[in-house]
């Protein structure tokens, strides 16, 4: 199965971005099943918020 690539920003990256780029030094939650690898999970975790603050997407206009 192949993975399809948009050049559209997904709408977490774009909350992601929203954030960043008021400053946001929050909290984010995660809504995520039980597990016992917890260490891995949070690393995951901490690896796609990373990559999600770094992509760059302007601000929508409201």
């Amino acid at each position: 199965m192949r993975e399809r690539v948009s050049d559209r920003p997904t709408v977490s990256g774009v909350l992601f971005a929203l954030r960043k780029s008021i400053g946001y030094k929050g909290w984010c939650l995660s809504e995520s099943p039980a597990t016992s690898d917890t260490v891995r999970v949070n690393r995951y975790d901490r690896t796609l918020f990373d990559e999600l603050t770094k992509q760059s997407h302007s601000t929508p206009s409201v």
